[in-house]
C-alpha cells in the first residue's frame, strides 16, 4: 500500500504512550516512524512525556 504524503516544512510532532494497549501503540508507532521517515517529514517524537532524539 502506497501512502501519499504532502510536503511537508513544518515539524509534526508525536505524543506516544508506549504502554498503551499494552505496549501495542508502541508497536504501531515503530511502523509509522518508519513510513515518515522514508516519505522525509520532519517530526518530533515525545515518549512519555520526555523527548526522543533521533
Amino acid at each position: 500500500m502506497e501512502i501519499s504524503m504532502p510536503h511537508l516544512k513544518e515539524t509534526v510532532y508525536f505524543i506516544v504512550n508506549p504502554m498503551a494497549g499494552n505496549g501495542e501503540c508502541l508497536k504501531v508507532w515503530k511502523k509509522a516512524e518508519k513510513i515518515l521517515q522514508s516519505k522525509a517529514v520532519p517530526h518530533e517524537v515525545f515518549l512519555d512525556g520526555k523527548r526522543v532524539m533521533r
